[in-house]
């Protein structure tokens, strides 16, 4: 279904100072339109991995959030790694992740990312926790909830946090972003990812059939008249 979308693009993610990138340069790139070093989260070139931070450098999710938008991430991997984050967080170290999760608490525009869809429960909570947060707490004190599957969502919350160990049903979490997204009158901004690493190829190709699919069903359910439906990788693989 992809190779019959009708424009075709093409950018250039490679990092500041190198050739071959890592998802937290690549998406960097796509969501602020700066080049990075690998290992950082939206910062700019300035920032030294693992050790001092740069200039801050908006999103695309904080631009539709400073404009009203509604927003959503969506991952099949942890919500914290470096596609995901990359899109509400800021960090000069993508292994931050317990830090990146509690910025979705601490917007710098709007009222942060609604809706937040991914998995790796237990690595998150347990990194959190080293730093002596209390994750569920932090959230309630933010008037959200943080479930444990997205079958626990109930359809009154439009601003869900699921976190489950296993986020392999993509289709459900993607249909259940766009169903809360999709009521702002003003538009909104949902990233969706499917992860293709993996030293499995049949588990990698599959995921690949299965998001082409998955574009399929979406693009017949939303408005391709004002909607931009955008099929990309943060780096080429």
């Amino acid at each position: 279904f992809v190779e019959t979308c009708p424009k075709l693009g093409r950018s250039d993610t490679t990092p500041a100072g190198s050739l071959v990138t890592d998802s937290a340069a690549g998406m960097t790139a796509i969501v602020t339109g700066h080049k990075t070093h690998n290992g950082v989260i939206s910062m700019d070139a300035s920032t030294v991995k693992g050790k001092s931070d740069g200039v801050v450098l908006k999103t695309l999710l904080e631009y539709a959030e400073e404009h009203g938008l509604s927003t959503g991430v969506v991952s099949n991997v942890s919500i914290a790694d470096a596609t995901p984050a990359a899109c509400y967080g800021h960090a000069n170290d993508r292994g931050m992740q317990a830090e990146l999760y509690q910025q979705i608490f601490k917007p710098r525009f709007g009222d942060g990312v609604d809706v937040v869809l991914g998995g790796e429960r237990n690595k998150i909570y347990g990194d959190t926790k080293k730093l002596g947060v209390n994750l569920d707490a932090e959230a309630k004190a933010n008037k959200r909830t943080i479930y444990s599957s997205v079958a626990e969502i109930p359809a009154s919350d439009m601003r869900p946090l699921a976190l489950p160990e296993d986020s392999e049903d993509v289709p459900a979490m993607a249909h259940a972003a766009l169903d809360r997204l999709s009521k702002n009158r003003k538009g909104y901004f949902l990233m969706i990812e499917w992860d293709a690493h993996t030293n499995n190829p049949e588990r990698g190709l599959g995921n690949v059939v299965k998001f082409d699919k998955l574009i399929r069903e979406i693009a017949s359910k939303v408005d391709l008249r004002d909607t931009l439906l955008l099929f990309t990788a943060d780096h080429s693989f």
